[in-house]
């Protein structure tokens, strides 16, 4: 089998084990949670690109005011979207998390086409 096929579907058995996860989480509060998936993926990311001799590219990137302001704006929707689900595992609105998971993507398609004027295939 392709080992990006093997990846992807190891990447969706363990985000649809999240749930499970974060339900077994219930006495601990979403936000020390959240804290926790950053500050863990932050050090796992740095260790990456340590080891992958990666890290050049950040000493451009922080001197750069629009790479910044892209970092900053994309960190704080992903802790938004991050603490949103983890809020609606811990309080049982399992069903209606994953739903908006569901739709994200379609919303997404509708915005691109109402407003950037996309044009949509059969594919």
């Amino acid at each position: 089998m392709n080992k990006g096929v093997i990846s992807v579907l190891v990447a969706y058995l363990i985000w649809g084990l999240y749930p499970f996860y974060f339900h077994a989480m219930q006495h601990v509060a979403p936000a020390e949670i959240v804290i926790h998936r950053v500050l863990w993926t932050f050090a796992l990311l740095a260790v990456y690109l340590f080891c992958s001799r990666r890290w050049r590219w950040i000493q451009k990137a922080v001197t750069d005011k629009r790479t910044v302001a892209v970092f900053l704006v994309s960190s704080a929707l992903i802790t938004a979207n991050w603490s949103t689900y983890t809020y609606a595992i811990v309080t049982n609105q399992t069903l209606e998390a994953s739903l908006g998971y569901f739709m994200n993507p379609l919303v997404s398609v509708l915005l691109g086409t109402v407003f950037l004027k996309e044009k949509l295939n059969k594919a």
